[in-house]
């Protein structure tokens, strides 16, 4: 069993994030601290949200020529934003967890492109809503063979 936890305000500051860079996905960073069960059941457990800008086709490492498309359904985080929050992370006694974003056109299930950039090591909570208001999200781990599976997420108050 995998589990999730993170709070309200957290949730809340994914949507907003969504809600601000609609029509365009929003991404961010999960920090936290990944817990082992005496079962071997891991529990990522979320402490803070980092906001970072979709810097699709803006960074060299992510031109567009290499995908079709535009920030309206492709994310990417600065390597150099990723670098920084693990050292920020390291200070605190925090790891980067998991990643976040949006699906403002679609449901939040991970894309072929998400499997693609997906890392097994993190979590990944896709928010998804209508017109630009965001009010759904689920979360995902990549497993050992490549695939996609649901984490149970609690919501604390």
């Amino acid at each position: 069993m995998v589990q999730l936890s993170l709070s309200q305000v957290h949730q809340d500051q994914i949507y907003r994030h969504g809600e601000r860079c609609y029509p365009e996905e929003c991404c961010g960073l999960l920090l936290g601290k990944i817990l082992i069960g005496e079962n071997g059941h891991r529990h990522w457990q979320v402490v803070e949200v980092q906001p970072t800008e979709n810097c699709w086709g803006d960074v060299e490492e992510f031109q567009q020529n290499n995908h079709q498309g535009n920030k309206l359904h492709y994310f990417a985080i600065d390597p150099k934003v990723l670098l920084s929050a693990q050292k920020d992370c390291r200070q605190k006694g925090l790891s980067i967890i998991g990643i976040f974003h949006s699906h403002p056109h679609g449901q939040p299930i991970p894309s072929e492109f998400d499997r693609a950039i997906a890392w097994p090591e993190y979590i990944y909570l896709i928010a998804s809503g209508e017109n630009g208001r965001f009010n759904t999200s689920r979360s995902w781990y990549l497993n050992e063979a490549g695939n996609f599976m649901e984490v149970d997420s609690t919501l604390l108050l």
